[in-house]
C-alpha cells in the first residue's frame, strides 16, 4: 500500500479533503490530534519515518483515533492545546480532555515510549506558577553562555527551547539598554553585557546571508539542524528587537539586520494588500553552497494573509521607522494597519469574515483570539502613530466588543472559542498583550474595560511544558507595571 494511502487509512481522513473531523467520544477511543503545517520539513520526516513505521501503525490502529490538522487552517485548535512549534502531538482522553503534548521530531521508539507512559500515568501535566519575583530567576536558569541563548536546560520540570525568544530579549532590552526608557528597573545588570552578544548569536544563528529574513529555529541538541521555513510572524517580532537595539544599543550590526529584513519583508512577501505568510522550508535549497543557490529558484511562498503576523509586522515597521529615521516603513505600517481596523470593524459589527474575503481591501481570514489581541496592540502603536483619531476611536469599540463575546469572568481571562465544543484553554501570551494594552492605555488617559479584573488575569502566568519565556514575558510585564502603580480607582477586581 503507498504511503499516502497508508496514512490517510490509519488518520480516519477523507482522501478528498485530506481533514480530520473533531475529536468524538463515540467510538470510546482516545484521539491523537497530530498538527503539521506545508512549509514544516520536521512533519514530512515525522510522517515518513515515524507515523508510518509499521509498528506505530500496528500500536495505534484500533486503540487511538489520529487525526492529522494543518496548524495554520486551524490556528485556535492548535492554540488552544497550548502548541507553539510543529510537529506538535496532543493526547485527548475518550472525552475530548487533554492529557499530554510534545512537540518536534520523535522517531518510532520514542513515541511508541511515550504512548506506553502516557498509558500508565495519564493526568494533566503540573505547571510552575510565575510571578515577576520568578520569572527572571528562571530566565537566569535557562540561559546558556555557550549558545548565548534560553536553551538547554531543565529546571523543575521545565525545559529550555530551540526557538528564539525576541520579545523575551525585547523585554530585557528595554529594561536594561543603557538609552532605555523603561519605568521598570533592570532584574540583573549582566543582561546589559549579554544583550549584544546575544543579538549576535540570533544573527549568525537564523540570519540567510543570502536573500534575508530570519529561519525559524536552531536546535542544538539535533545536530545543529536549523528549520528553515521564514515565517512572517517569527520575522516581525525578529524586526522589532533588532529595529529597537538599533536606537537602544546604536550598534551598526542591529541597525544594518534592520534595513535587510525591512528589504527582504518587502521583496519576499508584500503582495501589495498585506504580507504573505512565509517562505516554506527546504533544508536541501537553504543547505547548498551560496553561489548553487544563487542558481536555483528559492522555495515558495505560503500565500496565505495572516492577520495576527501581519499586525505584528506593523508594530515592527513602525519601530524601525522610528530607529533609522525613514518614512517609508512608517507609510507601509498604517496602510496595513488601515486594514486591520476594517477587519476589527466587521467582527465587532457581528458580520463574519470569510476565509477568502471578496472586498479586496481586507484580504485577512477570520483572526483567533491571540491574533485579535495583537491587531488590537497594533492598532494602538499606529493610533499614536499617527496622532490618535480613527484608529484609537475604533480600538475603544472594539474592545468592549471582545470582553463580551471572549472574556470568561468566572476565570478573568480571555478565550478562545473551540469549534469541537470542548472546554477553551486561555492562553498566557493573548491575555498578556491584552493586560499590557490595558495599562498603555490607561497610562495615556484612556478607557479599559477589564481593568480591574488584572491582578486575577496575572495568575495565567505558569509556566508549563508547552510554554515558551515569550508566551509569558508580557503578563509578567504587565504584572509589573500594576504592582508598581496600580490604578487607584481599580484596586479591587471585580466579582471578588
Amino acid at each position: 500500500m503507498r504511503l499516502a494511502s497508508l496514512l490517510l487509512l490509519l488518520w480516519g481522513l477523507s482522501p478528498a479533503t485530506g481533514e480530520g473531523s473533531p475529536p468524538s467520544a463515540a467510538d470510546g477511543l482516545p484521539t491523537l490530534l497530530y498538527f503539521h503545517a506545508e512549509w514544516c520539513s520536521w512533519c514530512r520526516r515525522f510522517e515518513r519515518e515515524t507515523l508510518a513505521h509499521p509498528r506505530v501503525v500496528g500500536r495505534i490502529a484500533g486503540r487511538y483515533r489520529l487525526l492529522r490538522l494543518d496548524a495554520d487552517r486551524k490556528g485556535a485548535l492548535f492554540r488552544r492545546y497550548g502548541g507553539r512549534g510543529l510537529p506538535f502531538v496532543v493526547l485527548l482522553d475518550p472525552g475530548g480532555r487533554a492529557l499530554r503534548t510534545f512537540t518536534g521530531m520523535a522517531d518510532a521508539d520514542t513515541l511508541l515510549a511515550w504512548l506506553e507512559r502516557e498509558r500508565r500515568t495519564a493526568g494533566p501535566a503540573p505547571g510552575l506558577p510565575v510571578d515577576p519575583g520568578r520569572f527572571h530567576p528562571l530566565l537566569q536558569a535557562l540561559y546558556d553562555p555557550i549558545s548565548r541563548r534560553f536553551d538547554g536546560h531543565t529546571l523543575e520540570g521545565i525545559t529550555g527551547t530551540k526557538h528564539p525568544q525576541p520579545l523575551t530579549m525585547l523585554h530585557l532590552l528595554h529594561a536594561c539598554a543603557p538609552a532605555a526608557e523603561a519605568p521598570l528597573p533592570c532584574p540583573d545588570a549582566v543582561w546589559r553585557s549579554r544583550l549584544p552578544a546575544m543579538l549576535d548569536a540570533l544573527r549568525a544563528r537564523l540570519e540567510d546571508t543570502l536573500e534575508g529574513g530570519f529561519f525559524y529555529y536552531a536546535a542544538r541538541d539535533e545536530g545543529g539542524y536549523v528549520e528553515t521555513a521564514k515565517r512572517l510572524g517569527r520575522n516581525a517580532r525578529i524586526l522589532w528587537l533588532e529595529a529597537e537595539a538599533c536606537r537602544l544599543l546604536e550598534g551598526d550590526p542591529d541597525c544594518a539586520a534592520t534595513r535587510r529584513t525591512l528589504t527582504w519583508l518587502e521583496r519576499s512577501l508584500w503582495n501589495g494588500l498585506a504580507w504573505r505568510a512565509g517562505q516554506h522550508s527546504d533544508e536541501g535549497y537553504f543547505s547548498l553552497p551560496l553561489e548553487q543557490r544563487r542558481q536555483r529558484p528559492p522555495p515558495p511562498i505560503d500565500p496565505i494573509e495572516p492577520p495576527g503576523a501581519n499586525a505584528q509586522a506593523v508594530i515592527a515597521l513602525l519601530h524601525a521607522a522610528r530607529a533609522l529615521g525613514d518614512t517609508a516603513p512608517r507609510q507601509r505600517a498604517l496602510q496595513v494597519a488601515g486594514r486591520l481596523g476594517a477587519l476589527l470593524d466587521r467582527l465587532s459589527h457581528s458580520r463574519p469574515v470569510e476565509t477568502a474575503p471578496s472586498d479586496p481591501a481586507l484580504p485577512f481570514p477570520e483572526p483567533s483570539l491571540e491574533e485579535e489581541a495583537w491587531i488590537a496592540l497594533a492598532l494602538w502603536h499606529a493610533g499614536r502613530e499617527a496622532g490618535g483619531g480613527r484608529l484609537l476611536d475604533r480600538l475603544d469599540g472594539w474592545l468592549t466588543h471582545l470582553e463580551k463575546e471572549h472574556y470568561d469572568t468566572g476565570r478573568a481571562a480571555f478565550v478562545d472559542p473551540v469549534a469541537d465544543g470542548s472546554e477553551p484553554l486561555p492562553h498566557p501570551l493573548a491575555n498578556g498583550l491584552l493586560a499590557h494594552l490595558c495599562l498603555q492605555m490607561v497610562e495615556q488617559g484612556r478607557r479599559c474595560p477589564f481593568l480591574t479584573d488584572l491582578p486575577r488575569l496575572f495568575r495565567l502566568a505558569r509556566w508549563e511544558p508547552a510554554i515558551q519565556p515569550d508566551d509569558l514575558v508580557f503578563l509578567v510585564e504587565a504584572w509589573q507595571v500594576w504592582g508598581r502603580t496600580p490604578p487607584r480607582e481599580n484596586r479591587s477586581p471585580r466579582g471578588e
